[in-house]
């Protein structure tokens, strides 16, 4: 009989097209409120897959829209094909660690007591949320949980963890080389491409802390203001990509339009939006440092007060490569102005077009390298075009 149904299990997988389709999510109800499923892989001998079903459990009691699917890999003959269907879904399609849990098409893996307990808890809360507001799974939905979930797993696994000082510290520094951060860093190199001049590059230092603190600390403390405002961005990034296209255009064709406080604004925005998308890429290591913040039990008002040393040092940090770039800026602009003023236009042109088109691709770091390899190799067949409007956006 276990031949039989091993054979018909076989045969089923045989014919899948896609295992993100095959599964069932969540269910919807007429006048009755949706019903989010949780798929559990685990051992019968699996310590930790205990917990994880103690617990799954235990929040099913409380929340009877939440109902639990167990696999017991090794007394189930089919547990094993159908983790196989589950690991379809997700990025790494060969890692069998358990305990895995799946919903909203994201994968929990592993367990470690009460910290996964209040995490995961959040987690499927929002999931159920989100899905009854919007009687759907949607992009941003999926891309926000999966999000979170890096964020836990990172914290899950940071070292030094009853120390409040070492992680701050560690985090901030190692959120200096996220993708927010190079992303950053290109654009105030791009900004001193446009000007050289002493009092611009300050008003450019000061649009780079805003625009990378404004959504950071939203993140952090405020994520629903954070994730409303973002849920709305794509209209107004479209918008504004139209814009910063036709702007840079109008530069290449020597149109010398824009005062300086008009330029400092339009790059503020422009900063301001990449920084948004960027911020939901992962690892996001200030919701990781938000995580392990309530982790450990601290208020909500302790959690702001510490995102604000958190974003101090942060900065700090990048301050030390602003300042850095300062430097290399003048030295580098002495032999090769006309050539980095190319490269900054070509890179906003870049960035204006990604807003009009995708801008979720900013979350992704290759995307970040095929834009800089863009406008290195971009700015070596347009020289001519872009010399043109050499002084257009001058703004001395």
């Amino acid at each position: 009989m276990r031949q039989l149904s091993l054979m018909i299990t076989l045969l089923s997988l045989a014919f899948v097209c896609s295992a993100a389709d095959k599964i069932q999510w969540f269910q919807s109800h007429s006048n009755q409120p949706i019903t989010l499923n949780a798929y559990l892989f685990m051992t019968s001998k699996c310590s930790y897959c205990k917990q994880a079903d103690a617990f799954l459990e235990n929040f099913a009691k409380t929340h009877a829209w939440l109902k639990v699917h167990r696999y017991v890999i090794d007394k189930q003959d089919v547990a094993m094909y159908r983790f196989h269907d589950f690991l379809q879904t997700q990025v790494d399609k060969e890692d069998f660690a358990i305990p895995s849990i799946f919903f909203c098409q994201a994968r929990w893996k592993g367990f470690n007591g009460m910290e996964s307990v209040y995490q995961l808890s959040n987690i499927l809360r929002y999931c159920h949320q989100q899905l009854e507001k919007d009687n759907m799974l949607t992009a941003q939905t999926k891309q926000t949980i999966a999000q979170h979930i890096a964020a836990s797993w990172w914290e899950r696994n940071l070292h030094d963890q009853s120390s409040l000082g070492r992680a701050l510290i560690k985090l901030s520094f190692l959120d200096t080389f996220s993708l927010p951060s190079m992303l950053a860093v290109l654009f105030l190199l791009v900004c001193f491409s446009l000007s050289m001049q002493r009092t611009m590059a300050w008003s450019y230092y000061l649009i780079f802390c805003g625009a990378i603190f404004i959504p950071y600390y939203l993140q952090q403390t405020f994520p629903g203001i954070f994730y409303t405002f973002f849920t709305n961005l794509r209209v107004f990034s479209f918008i504004w990509g139209v814009i910063v296209s036709l702007s840079i255009v109008s530069l290449m064709l020597k149109s010398r339009l824009y005062h300086p406080i008009i330029s400092t604004v339009v790059l503020f925005i422009t900063l301001l939006i990449l920084q948004s998308y960027a911020q939901t890429a992962t690892p996001n290591f200030g919701m990781i440092f938000s995580q392990w913040l309530l982790t450990h039990q601290y208020t909500m008002r302790q959690v702001a007060l510490f995102n604000v040393f958190y974003q101090g040092l942060h900065l700090l940090f990048l301050t030390i490569i602003w300042l850095f770039m300062v430097k290399i800026s003048r030295i580098l602009s002495r032999r090769y102005q006309l050539m980095l003023k190319q490269f900054a236009r070509l890179y906003l042109l870049i960035i204006g077009l990604t807003f009009m088109m995708y801008p979720h691709y900013l979350t992704h770091v290759s995307f970040f390298y095929f834009i800089l390899f863009l406008s290195i190799i971009g700015q070596r067949f347009t020289g001519k075009c872009l010399s043109m409007g050499d002084n257009a956006f001058d703004t001395t």
